[in-house]
């Protein structure tokens, strides 16, 4: 390898390094947004990344976390109801609702476990952790699903299609061609495969990419 090669990839690590951190859902809102709630979402994003640097917290670690745990031990329904019982008071009903919504899709005899992937994106300055929470087979096909989890929003079409194009586009080298991609509406228990493969998504995301990065530097 040249120097000048050397040079090039230690240059492309270490602008990799200084990329910003954000969820991959607070991308997608800014994304499908427009004038001033755009600049909002970068705001709170900075704001949240201050707050919490060091110290993550996921409302719903635990829901993720037993959902994981029935689907590899093939509990049942019940099983997975019974949680809600265990939580403090001010989670339970939002639990609930998610827990009712994902009964809708889960079907405890017929699927089975798949170990899900997940892969830390880089994108025009941006980074994001690209990370389907659960993988199963099921209906002879192999799928691995992010889960979309909010207790006030619904997931319609157009944040389904950018959630998958980044799946497809960011995971798909770890993965053989029987696998597909899809995002869970928990709460209404509404799966979403991937079947857009437009390029030009990948062409919004990119430079959606570099939006937010100058948005965020401004600020």
């Amino acid at each position: 390898m040249s120097i000048n090669s050397l040079f090039c990839n230690r240059y492309r690590f270490i602008m990799k390094q200084n990329d910003i951190q954000i969820s991959m859902t607070e991308f997608v809102n800014f994304i499908n947004a427009s004038g001033m709630t755009k600049l909002t979402i970068v705001s709170n994003a900075k704001m949240k990344h201050e707050e919490i640097q060091g110290n993550p917290y996921d409302y719903w670690k635990d829901f993720k976390e037993e959902v994981k745990r029935q689907l590899i031990s093939q509990g049942s329904k019940e099983d997975l109801k019974e949680m809600v019982e265990k939580l403090r008071d001010d989670v339970k009903e939002n639990y609930r609702i998610m827990i009712d919504g994902f009964l809708k899709f889960w079907r405890p005899s017929r699927m089975k476990w798949l170990k899900p992937i997940k892969k830390m994106a880089h994108i025009s300055g941006i980074k994001m952790s690209i990370n389907p929470e659960i993988g199963v087979e099921w209906q002879n096909k192999k799928l691995m699903i992010k889960l979309f989890i909010k207790a006030n929003d619904l997931l319609d079409k157009r944040h389904a299609d950018i959630i998958l194009a980044l799946m497809e586009s960011e995971l798909r080298e770890k993965v053989d061609d029987t696998i597909g991609f899809a995002v869970l509406d928990v709460k209404r228990g509404k799966l979403f495969p991937y079947v857009n493969d437009d390029p030009r998504l990948l062409i919004l995301v990119k430079r959606e990419g570099r939006y937010f990065a100058a948005m965020w530097k401004d600020l």
